[in-house]
């Protein structure tokens, strides 16, 4: 049941990647999210920071802070609590200003909580994209 629901995951995360036009981040993020997302959990697991090697983008939770990248992967998954999350993706942007891209991987999603932080995300210069995990199945929710 977990191979096939990792292959399905994994074969949507292609399709939604490419859809946003970042394949190129595909191969570092792919075994990242699916780990996550196959664990259901937002823990950190720095294998790329471990191995020596600085990732290309950053991830929220991170346990050790890095350099700023480019992209931010933010995880907001069943334990996590939405709105200190999306916090979290703030405070990042305020302390790394040049994030260009932020992918927002979530299994829920809470309207009230959105429109608190709505403005605030429409007028960073970071593009978010929120990518939608719900029944072993991922999917592109909105682009901003």
């Amino acid at each position: 049941m977990i191979e096939k629901s990792g292959e399905l995951v994994l074969s949507d995360l292609h399709r939604v990647l490419s859809q946003l036009g970042d394949a190129p981040l595909l191969e570092e993020l792919e075994q990242d999210i699916l780990g996550q997302l196959l664990s259901n959990r937002s823990e950190q697991i720095n294998h790329l920071q471990t191995q020596g090697r600085i990732s290309a983008y950053n991830r929220i939770l991170s346990e050790t802070p890095g350099p700023c990248q480019a992209v931010l992967v933010a995880y907001c998954l069943k334990p996590d609590n939405f709105d200190k999350q999306l916090e979290k993706v703030i405070n990042h942007i305020e302390t790394c200003p040049h994030t260009e891209r932020i992918y927002l991987i979530t299994t829920k999603w809470r309207p009230d909580v959105w429109e608190k932080h709505e403005r605030t995300f429409r007028i960073m210069p970071a593009k978010l994209s929120v990518i939608m995990f719900a029944m072993d199945r991922l999917a592109l929710l909105s682009t901003a």
